[in-house]
C-alpha cells in the first residue's frame, strides 16, 4: 500500500487540495463499474499543475500500482509527458515520455529514448522512438537489449532480442518475443509465444520493413494482416460521417445571437465491436455548444474498430466540430 500513499501525495500535491480528485474503478475489460466489482482503480486530480497537466496512477484492487503518468486533458487521455508503468512485485517495468504527434495534436505516443526493465529489476532493453512527419509514421529502434542473466544480447543496434512479460487484465498470459535486429531495425522472422506454448503471433521484417503477419486470438482463431495497427474510421467513410453530422446539427440559439464561435472536440472510445462509449468533450466553447456537440456525436452510429495485429481492438476517436456563423 505504500505506492498508493505516495501516489496519493504526488496528485494531491499537484492540485494543492485533498479533495480534488476522482476514483473509478473497472472491470477486467476496462468498464466502469463499482467499487466492490472492481479488480483496477485509477485515481486523477480533476485541476491541472502548473504546467496544465492532470496527474493520474492506476492501481490493482490491492493498492499495487500499475502505472502513473499524465495528461493534458480533464478526461486522462491521452497520456502526455513522463510514464512509468510497473510489474506486480513493484519493480519498474518501463519508463519514457509521451509526447504530441506532429501530424495530430489532439494524439500523443511515445518519443524519444525508453527504458525497460526485467521483471527481476535487471535492464531488458533501451528504445527509441521517432516521429516522422512526412510518412505519418514512427520508427522504433533497438539501442541495446540484455536478458534475464545480464547477458547483452544487442550492442548499438545489432544482435539477437528476446524478452518475456505477463500480462493481468483481461486475463493472466505470458509472453515470449525474439528475433534478429540489425542497425537498431528488426530483420528476419519474429515470433512471440504465449504461455510458452501458443504462438500470438508471427511477422516477417526486411530491414525493419514490416512485410507480413500472422495473429492468433485466445481462441486460436487466425488473423492475417499486412498493418501492424489500423485506426477505426465511420462505417461508411469520413465523408459520409460529415454528412451525417450536418443533417443532425444545430446551431444553439442563444450562441447565435451572441455572435459566439469555436471548435469543439468530443472524444470517444469505439469498442471491439465498434459501439461507441465513454465520450468526453477534450475542447469547449460554451454550455450551448458543448451540449450541441456532444449531443451529435452520440448520434453516430457504429464505427469500424481499429484492430492491432489483424485484430480488433478498443481506440480512441476524437471528433472536431466546427460552429461558425456565416
Amino acid at each position: 500500500m505504500k505506492a498508493l500513499y505516495t501516489l496519493l501525495l504526488i496528485l494531491l500535491g499537484a492540485t494543492g487540495y485533498a479533495q480534488l480528485y476522482d476514483t473509478t474503478y473497472y472491470d477486467r475489460q476496462g468498464t466502469y463499474v463499482s467499487k466492490d466489482k472492481g479488480v483496477t482503480y485509477k485515481i486523477k486530480s480533476r485541476i491541472a499543475d502548473r504546467k496544465g497537466l492532470y496527474h493520474l496512477a492506476w492501481f490493482f484492487a490491492d493498492g499495487t500500482l500499475v502505472s502513473k503518468g499524465a495528461s493534458l486533458n480533464s478526461s486522462g487521455q491521452p497520456y502526455f509527458g513522463v510514464y512509468a508503468s510497473y510489474y506486480k512485485n513493484g519493480k519498474k517495468q518501463k519508463e519514457g515520455e509521451y509526447q504530441i504527434l506532429k501530424w495530430d495534436e489532439h494524439s500523443t505516443t511515445p518519443t524519444g529514448k525508453w527504458n525497460y526493465w526485467h521483471e527481476s529489476g535487471t535492464p531488458a532493453v533501451e528504445m527509441e522512438y521517432v516521429q516522422d512527419e512526412a510518412t505519418k509514421t514512427i520508427t522504433e529502434r533497438y539501442l541495446n537489449a540484455w536478458d534475464t542473466s545480464g547477458t547483452q544480447t544487442i550492442t548499438n543496434g545489432n544482435g539477437q532480442y528476446q524478452t518475456s512479460w505477463c500480462q493481468y487484465l483481461p486475463d493472466t498470459n505470458c509472453f515470449e518475443l525474439k528475433g534478429a535486429v540489425e542497425n537498431g531495425l528488426p530483420h528476419g522472422e519474429w515470433l512471440c509465444a504465449r504461455n510458452g506454448t501458443y504462438i500470438s503471433y508471427k511477422e516477417q521484417y526486411d530491414h525493419g520493413k514490416f512485410v507480413k503477419g500472422l495473429s492468433y486470438d485466445a481462441k486460436g482463431k487466425k488473423y492475417v494482416y499486412s498493418q501492424h495497427e489500423t485506426p477505426t474510421e465511420y462505417v461508411d467513410g469520413d465523408s459520409l460521417m460529415w454528412v451525417f453530422i450536418g443533417a443532425n446539427i444545430k446551431y444553439p440559439q442563444l450562441e447565435k445571437e451572441n455572435d459566439i464561435q469555436g471548435k469543439v472536440v468530443v472524444g470517444f472510445i469505439v469498442n471491439e465491436d465498434g459501439s461507441l462509449s465513454d465520450h468526453t468533450l477534450l475542447r469547449k466553447v460554451s454550455p450551448g455548444i458543448d451540449a450541441e456537440a456532444m449531443r451529435v456525436a452520440r448520434l453516430l452510429p457504429s464505427f469500424k474498430p481499429a484492430t492491432k495485429l489483424g485484430q480488433p481492438v478498443k481506440s480512441q476517436y476524437n471528433l472536431p466540430l466546427v460552429f461558425k456563423l456565416q
